[in-house]
């Protein structure tokens, strides 16, 4: 059968990790890509706080700032 990683310890060991923008995501078992898109919201939050933009809901299809693009891309 299949397993997956309920998102609140997804959110708890994302939190634990703390990924920061310079630093490279690599999820082994990306079966549903849980650990990879949550630690990329964190970083992205980080970068929008940084930034001194607002934190909406990111699922969403407005605008990013480039460094969360570049993120996305290089990381």
């Amino acid at each position: 059968g299949q397993y997956f990683t309920p998102r609140w310890v997804i959110d708890m060991a994302v939190k634990m990790m703390n990924p920061k923008e310079d630093e490279t995501i690599i999820d082994t078992a990306a079966g549903s890509a849980g650990f990879t898109v949550h630690s990329i919201f964190h970083v992205w939050m980080d970068i929008l706080r940084d930034e001194g933009k607002p934190q909406s809901h990111l699922f969403t299809m407005e605008e990013k700032p480039p460094r969360c693009h570049t993120y996305v891309k290089e990381k």
